[in-house]
């Protein structure tokens, strides 16, 4: 039979999770910290890592030759897996291409990329080439095409075939990069497109890029994405801009808290701080 535990036991085996370090006010609570962080706050795991570029290129060293992503070939009911290394060669085409082709969305002091599409490859590879080269993401929300689109003044946006539709008649799109390929495009689309004097690229033509551009400088404070909130508690979707830091610190208490974790759970790019 095993030993009951006492009530000094289960004391004792309480995990402690924050401990205060400013006192009560009548206006307000104590503010409260983890106990390994009550002088100052744990940026990073790595004090080489200060980007999610520093955190993708020494995933790449570490694994390069493992399996990253996979996509399934619903004709064979398999997946094709690509390498670290090889999803690490397709950003930098991609990144390369976006410069030499001008696919990004330019401002006075912030270059975006616009995607609309639902979770893919695709979408993983231009984030990664954003990442690399120094362009903030911009999400785009099917309860908010016009909003974003208008508010980001976004000309190009990367998207799945079956979404064109829903963002040809924008005036503000001048080009659009879908990830089907040509052979197999909607011909009706097509026609559409041309009629209203857009530009039509392939993802898989970009991926033809022969000449690689040094990656860019990229700063913690340099603006990872402008991730759009979802509207419900106010009546319009508000971008918030997410730094490289902002991302580097919330992944940091996971990597520290590994051995202890036995469940992570995680939402997809749009809704990342939402």
């Amino acid at each position: 039979m095993g030993q009951l535990q006492t009530s000094a036991d289960k004391q004792q085996s309480k995990v402690l999770y924050s401990v205060p370090v400013s006192l009560n006010s009548v206006s307000q609570s104590s503010i409260y910290r983890n106990p390994q962080s009550t002088e100052n706050l744990i940026n990073t795991f790595d004090p080489n890592i200060l980007t999610l570029k520093d955190a993708f290129l020494n995933s790449v060293r570490q694994y390069e030759n493992n399996n990253f992503l996979g996509k399934k070939d619903t004709s064979k009911n398999e997946y094709k897996w690509w390498t670290y290394k090889q999803i690490l060669k397709m950003s930098e085409k991609v990144g390369s291409a976006i410069i030499d082709k001008c696919l990004f969305n330019q401002s006075e002091d912030l270059n975006t990329v616009g995607i609309y599409a639902k979770n893919c490859l695709e979408w993983i590879v231009i984030e990664y080439a954003c990442i690399l080269y120094n362009y903030a993401v911009v999400a785009i929300q099917n309860n908010a095409i016009s909003h974003i689109v208008n508010e980001c003044n976004l000309e190009t946006i990367f998207c799945s075939e079956e979404l064109i539709p829903q963002i040809m008649d924008n005036e503000n799109v001048k080009t659009i990069v879908c990830f089907s390929n040509s052979d197999q495009f909607n011909e009706s689309y097509y026609n559409q497109l041309m009629l209203k004097g857009k530009q039509l690229i392939f993802f898989k033509d970009l991926l033809q890029q022969e000449e690689i551009h040094p990656y860019a400088n990229i700063k913690p404070s340099s603006i990872y994405t402008i991730c759009y909130t979802s509207g419900t508690t106010t009546t319009t979707p508000k971008g918030a801009m997410i730094t490289h830091a902002n991302c580097i610190s919330s992944l940091t208490p996971f990597k520290i808290a590994k051995d202890q974790c036995n469940l992570i759970e995680f939402l997809f790019s749009q809704k990342i701080f939402d």
